[in-house]
């Protein structure tokens, strides 16, 4: 595709991740890359607080049982609260706001931000594997890098609560599908 764009300059996406692109050879064609961090920070806020509800109320199931089915067992979808539940990852700010709004407790791991920073959000700052052990929704928001390749598998999912939610909101590459689904077939 670069190839076949003679006059291409610039390159620019809505959103953070950037590994769709070949930046070396981008650059080697001197094409500009330009990406939009935070730009979509409230829709991805949103839209992980909407799966948090699907997810913790069973919403697409009960949906299927009454649609599909034609059933309902209002007992069978009882599902849980978030308020009082614990919410971590490097969620950023929004999705802090909108977790205290719930009720949520607030954790959250980002190596580029002080303590202080955390405290000024109402949010426990505090390391990846001190988070697994205490988040029952972790919300996956991270670009996929070398560093964050794999960075949930099996060992990860191992140190959470028996209990906890995974929601990657970011890049496939970050979770480990094969763990993942090992885990989940496990129980």
């Amino acid at each position: 595709i670069l190839d076949a764009a003679k006059n291409l300059k610039i390159i620019g996406v809505c959103s953070v991740g950037l590994n769709h692109i070949d930046m070396d050879y981008a650059k080697e064609k001197g094409i500009q890359i330009f990406n939009a961090p935070g730009l979509n920070a409230n829709a991805v806020a949103e839209l992980t607080f909407s799966k948090m509800l699907d997810i913790s109320r069973g919403t697409f199931t009960a949906n299927y049982d009454v649609k599909v089915k034609h059933e309902w067992n209002k007992y069978k979808f009882e599902g849980r609260e978030l308020r009082g539940k614990t919410l971590g990852g490097r969620i950023g700010k929004r999705g802090g706001e909108l977790g205290r709004a719930f009720g949520m407790t607030i954790v959250a791991y980002d190596p580029f931000l002080k303590p202080e920073d955390f405290e000024k959000e109402h949010a426990t700052g505090m390391s990846i594997d001190e988070l697994l052990k205490v988040a029952d929704f972790v919300s996956i928001h991270v670009p996929l890098t070398p560093e964050t390749k794999n960075l949930f598998n099996a060992k990860s999912i191992s140190e959470m609560k028996d209990d906890a939610v995974v929601l990657n909101m970011s890049r496939g590459g970050i979770v480990n599908e094969k763990d993942m689904y090992e885990a989940l077939k496990a129980g």
